[in-house]
């Protein structure tokens, strides 16, 4: 039981330690979407948690998993995919996530 405990607090302080970094990733994605996008597409990206997430996968080398496609051309929103390519983020899709995992869906 203590074991358990410790080993979440370990992992927490990681990810508390690295906040100030991904505070500074999330500033460098913010910057970039305002510079790049109009105002009511880049205020709509980054009123939400999709800026923290990318910022978050950044630090701790982590995958992001999304539903979006990567599509350079597209400006009518912000996806994720388009961010994660730029700032050198691995990401994939629900499918390919589960198929790496071995899941299956039973009928």
């Amino acid at each position: 039981m203590y074991l358990f405990r410790l080993k979440i607090t370990i992992i927490n302080l990681k990810y508390v330690q690295g906040f100030g970094i991904g505070l500074t990733r999330r500033m460098e994605i913010s910057a970039y979407v305002v510079a790049n996008y109009k105002p009511h597409v880049s205020s709509s990206f980054l009123s939400g948690a999709d800026p923290w997430l990318v910022a978050f996968s950044k630090v701790h080398d982590l995958t992001l998993v999304t539903h979006e496609s990567y599509n350079p051309l597209v400006k009518r929103k912000v996806l994720i995919p388009n961010i994660c390519e730029i700032y050198g983020v691995s990401y994939t899709d629900c499918y390919t996530m589960l198929r790496s995992l071995g899941g299956k869906f039973c009928s």
